[in-house]
């Protein structure tokens, strides 16, 4: 896994560096960890990159087409770990976006 990993994260690191879009289907969350890997880190911790409301408007795009049919949000602070609410807040954006698409 880890190599597997390694691997993912120096694919986006190039990808980045030639301006090209990686995509990566992943199996579980733990291949997302490569994707994270290969990202800047401020983009990795979230200070920065889209909104949830423009990745819900992406959601919205990518669920029209026929072989998008499901979204899948990983594990997320909650609780006393959001105490604004500002994740639950998120993930609900990027639901509403997907369920968009199906209207």
């Amino acid at each position: 896994m880890a190599l597997a990993n390694a691997n993912m994260a120096e694919a986006v690191r190039e990808g980045r560096r030639s301006s090209d879009l990686t995509v990566g289907r992943e199996a579980s969350c733990n291949g997302l960890l490569g994707m994270l890997g290969g990202m800047p880190m401020a983009v990795a911790a979230g200070h920065a990159g889209p909104t949830s409301r423009e990745l819900a408007d992406a959601l919205v795009v990518m669920f029209q087409h026929p072989d998008v049919v499901a979204l899948g949000v990983a594990s997320t602070p909650a609780g006393s770990l959001d105490p604004d609410q500002y994740t639950r807040k998120a993930v609900l954006t990027l639901i509403r976006g997907a369920r968009m698409a199906y209207r």
